[in-house]
């Protein structure tokens, strides 16, 4: 099976470099990995995430793990190109590199040249070459906020699921992954929660100036839309022309130059513009500050439910937004619960849209609050279990 598996990932990795002429995203893709020069370093953590999210969502648990294990040298690798080097923390971060495709020679490469003394992976970062070698040379191996389904493809096959019985721990999300683990049985699992509301926490500790923003809203209202697509300006823009009561910042999901084109019947400023004009709305054009924006909103619409599924509404949440989001959202857990709580509205048309703003108009925010609050502690409770592990050992 690991034959087939090394031939099927030799054959996508080719057609990745023939699309990569095609496609500017996959040309970074290949190029990022092109003439690597990976270290290696005295008593090296690796810590592995697909993309910049997983990343955020481990932020605050590798902070804790740096301040507990000063004499480690903290590796993070990533799978795609959305994680950068201005992204990352290197105040907690001594390395950072992207993850060669999972071929064996790959594996065997990566881990005999940064020789890590434990490795972790995130959510359903399972890459089986890697979870092979890392195992055969008895590394700890470890996956946060793992969260499974019944119906992952990895269960349809024993030789899958038999690598997930290679890690030491795998510190699930919520108990249905604890179940479907069970099931299939896999018994290397504790229950830990998700770590991304630590995160989200522990970046907000942080004072950010945003003056222009403070100064735009100017004691208004305020709707914040997050990381939307031309899908969601087609069901909002009615309510924008209708509503000059509230003032509005837009954060496309892409690139927000080309986006903005959609816009060009409003009057709106970019956050760069050095002179703004009187206007209600503001496209935000620089990376990276949507998390601190949601402080300003009344109420936040996030992106993504249109498409392939709503992006992070906890991020709103923790400042006590209620959310508004499109109809894909089943996937995730904290959407479906933040609905349950009367925290969120899906919504699926325009009129949907503007009855949902006023049943929100008289929000209780600690409702919001309260449910962040008491999901936090996930980090802790890894690191905890990590000691204790240690110390029968």
């Amino acid at each position: 099976m690991r034959v087939l598996y090394n031939i099927s990932l030799s054959l996508i990795w080719l057609l990745i470099k023939v699309y990569s002429f095609f496609d500017k995203k996959t040309k970074l893709f290949i190029e990022l990995r092109k003439d690597q020069k990976i270290m290696s370093k005295n008593n090296v953590i690796l810590f592995h995430c697909s993309s910049l999210g997983e990343y955020e969502s481990i932020k605050y648990f590798i902070h804790i793990y740096k301040e507990k294990n000063k004499n480690s040298s903290i590796f993070l690798s990533a799978f795609s190109p959305s994680v950068q080097r201005h992204n990352i923390d290197f105040n907690y971060i001594d390395y950072f590199f992207y993850l060669p495709i999972d071929l064996s020679k790959n594996a065997k490469k990566i881990i005999s040249l940064i020789n890590p003394k434990k490795v972790f992976f995130v959510k359903k970062e399972i890459w089986f070459n890697y979870i092979f070698e890392i195992s055969k040379r008895k590394i700890p191996l470890y996956l946060i906020s793992g969260k499974f389904k019944k119906n992952d493809i990895m269960f349809f096959s024993g030789w899958m699921t038999n690598h997930l019985k290679m890690f030491d721990i795998i510190f699930t999300n919520n108990y249905e992954s604890n179940e479907v683990l069970k099931s299939n049985n896999i018994n290397n699992y504790t229950l830990s929660g998700d770590t991304r509301f630590d995160s989200i926490s522990y970046n907000n500790r942080v004072n950010i100036s945003l003056k222009k923003i403070n100064d735009f809203c100017d004691d208004k209202d305020i709707i914040v839309f997050g990381s939307i697509y031309k899908e969601d300006i087609s069901l909002i823009e009615d309510f924008i022309t209708k509503n000059n009561s509230y003032k509005y910042l837009i954060a496309f999901h892409n690139d927000s130059i080309k986006n903005s084109e959609i816009l060009k019947r409003f009057d709106y400023v970019n956050y760069s513009d050095n002179n703004p004009n009187k206007t209600n709305i503001m496209v935000i054009d620089e990376f990276g500050i949507l998390k601190h924006i949601y402080n300003f909103a009344k109420i936040a619409y996030v992106g993504g439910g249109f498409n392939n599924g709503v992006h992070n509404i906890l991020e709103p949440i923790f400042f006590g937004n209620p959310i508004l989001f499109g109809p894909k959202f089943k996937n995730f857990d904290e959407a479906k619960e933040a609905v349950r709580l009367g925290i969120a509205i899906p919504i699926s048309n325009k009129y949907e849209f503007e009855v949902s703003v006023g049943k929100f108009k008289n929000f209780d925010r600690n409702k919001a609050r309260k449910y962040f609050k008491s999901n936090l502690g996930a980090s802790n409770d890894i690191m905890l279990k990590l000691e204790k592990e240690e110390n029968v050992k």
